[in-house]
């Protein structure tokens, strides 16, 4: 079997992952801006031609405890529609005259149109006809259902609850560790994974233990086991952008296929201490019972 997600699922990372060790650059300059601004936030620019990412304050970037913004109109939009406080996507909300500094969400639309364009004020109205209580409740019903259901739904649940706030990203983690464990058949597991990651790869982008989750589970299959899931798999990860594909292989270029974190490489230009690595290497020689090469000095 293949050691890494990159050969499994990303042949053409083939070409490119010597390029370059990721494709995420922090840059902390941008603090600044948010300084003068008396705010505190994270910024992210994604270069669609080449599938760089320049972020500031990576660590809130990627933390899930904070508001889900824009990915909470999904939960919105469903929850309103199951409730009946608006029949369809076609149904049209008046606009309350307060102008806005996005003209184009200053006028009557339809779910659609506001899913479309993402304006909040549509979905703030949505949200009041909700009521907080029901929105609680369907939030907390969502909780209950998503290790019950069905895997590739168990999986899609868990990423909507994740996209809301309402499980971190370490709790997300822990589950999907549970639904992609050797014990449970890899069809299941696939399917899991497909509901997890279905339309975006980002996650896997920007959370080295989620990838490292998926890599070793993909890693440890059977041959057999691997066949059966690779229409999943192709189907979950054919979805993704091209650049997210690239950095998706890039960062698993990195992985042993162990299900912990990246390698990390040591640059070739590195000046490095040869006899504290000598004096390493024997140790190691000596506990793992291998005969010492020679020209190793032990202390």
């Amino acid at each position: 079997m293949p050691r890494s997600l990159l050969y499994l699922l990303l042949p053409a990372c083939f070409y490119i992952v010597s390029c370059s060790p990721g494709n995420v650059k922090e840059d902390n300059s941008l603090k600044l801006y948010f300084d003068s601004a008396g705010a505190t936030g994270c910024f992210g620019l994604y270069d669609n031609a080449k599938g760089n990412f320049t972020i500031y304050n990576l660590s809130r970037f990627r933390d899930s405890v904070y508001t889900p913004a824009s990915t909470f109109k999904i939960v919105n939009s469903l929850v309103g529609i199951e409730t009946g406080r608006v029949k369809d996507d076609s149904t049209v909300l008046k606009w309350d005259s307060t102008l806005r500094g996005r003209s184009e969400c200053n006028t009557d639309m339809s779910m659609y149109t506001a899913f479309r364009l993402s304006c909040p004020p549509y979905y703030r109205q949505l949200a009041r006809r909700i009521g907080k209580d029901t929105m609680q409740r369907w939030l907390d019903t969502l909780g209950r259902l998503a290790s019950r259901c069905p895997p590739v739904i168990s999986g899609r649940l868990t990423r909507l609850l994740l996209d809301a706030s309402r499980v971190s990203a370490d709790e997300a983690g822990l589950r999907m560790s549970r639904a992609l464990s050797a014990a449970v058949p890899a069809p299941a597991a696939a399917g899991w994974a497909e509901g997890f990651l279905a339309g975006s790869g980002l996650l896997l982008v920007h959370d080295d233990k989620l990838l490292a989750l998926a890599d070793g589970w993909l890693a440890g299959l059977t041959p057999e086991a691997f066949t059966a899931v690779l229409p999943a798999l192709r189907r979950t990860f054919g979805e993704f952008a091209p650049p997210e594909r690239r950095a998706i292989g890039q960062k698993a270029a990195l992985l042993d296929g162990s299900g912990r974190g990246p390698v990390v490489v040591a640059d070739g230009g590195d000046d490095l201490d040869e006899e504290r690595a000598a004096l390493a290497a024997g140790a190691a020689a000596m506990i793992l019972g291998w005969p010492r090469a020679s020209g190793v000095v032990m202390s």
